[in-house]
């Protein structure tokens, strides 16, 4: 499950509330929503190790806020031992940049294939 923006929030609620349907989240331009970030631990110590949910990340320098949120989720995700990587370069919030970077992405995620 991946997305960009409000997309990227409904790829992370929808892989960490059922990680047996999806195994990784791609996040891209995006964080824990301000505030959700007890509802996000919650989701994460609900998983079985079976199924912990790995998670990218991909924000860009010049869209500062999304990349604080990001940087939130990293410390929630590596407080909870979920495999993740946070991607940061020069880039904005905006389409353009995410697909610029898909390619890194789509190594990530077939890594272990």
């Amino acid at each position: 499950m991946a997305g960009g923006s409000l997309g990227g929030i409904a790829a992370y609620r929808l892989a960490f509330q059922y990680p047996g349907t999806f195994s990784s989240a791609g996040i891209f331009g995006a964080g824990a929503i301000s505030g959700e970030e007890t509802q996000i631990r919650a989701w994460l110590s609900g998983m079985e190790d079976v199924n912990l949910t790995r998670v990218f990340m991909n924000s860009g320098e010049g869209d500062p806020l999304m990349l604080d949120r990001a940087r939130v989720m990293k410390s929630i995700l590596d407080e909870a031992g979920i495999e993740n990587e946070l991607y940061v370069d020069q880039g904005a919030h905006q389409y353009s940049y995410w697909v610029a970077n898909f390619e890194r992405y789509l190594k990530w995620l077939a890594k272990d294939w």
